[in-house]
């Protein structure tokens, strides 16, 4: 016996774009969308922060990975989108896309919520520790960047 995916001709799921980052945290991430008016939910992750875009309109998606590629130019990122049954992962890497990768050897390597996210199972907002990052004023999310570079000075010193 099969069981048919709840995202059918009838009830398809909407696409979900995650752009995979280094970043260390989500809040940080969260911040820095926030600065760039990227409208996303940062996840924390063992591997680094993910931010799942609020829209699934490709120019909105591709002005996130741009943006918060450029910021960091020596660390790549992987854009995976999920639409209709399929996949896709491109690297970027200093706000140009490099190209593409194996979705499923991108997968391999990540957490198991992301997964679920992607798959649309689980909304990224229930994630433990996501941000919104429309929930962040400009002057807060600088607050958290300054604390969040803050700390990792001082851890660095140590």
């Amino acid at each position: 016996m099969t069981q048919e995916n709840p995202a059918t001709q009838e009830n398809p799921a909407a696409p979900v774009s995650v752009l995979l980052t280094q970043v260390a945290t989500a809040q940080a991430l969260a911040a820095t969308c926030a600065l760039y008016k990227i409208k996303a939910t940062a996840v924390p992750s063992p591997i680094g922060a993910y931010a799942v875009a609020h829209s699934d309109n490709p120019t909105h998606v591709t002005f996130m990975a741009r943006q918060l590629t450029s910021l960091v130019k020596e660390v790549p990122a992987i854009l995976i989108t999920f639409h209709d049954g399929q996949m896709k992962a491109v690297q970027w890497e200093a706000g140009e896309e490099v190209g593409p990768l194996s979705p499923a050897i991108v997968l391999d390597g990540a957490p198991h919520e992301l997964e679920n996210v992607l798959f649309g199972s689980i909304s990224p907002a229930d994630v433990d520790g996501a941000v919104d990052s429309t929930k962040l004023s400009r002057f807060k999310a600088m607050r958290t960047l300054a604390a969040v570079a803050k700390a990792y000075k001082a851890k660095a010193e140590k």
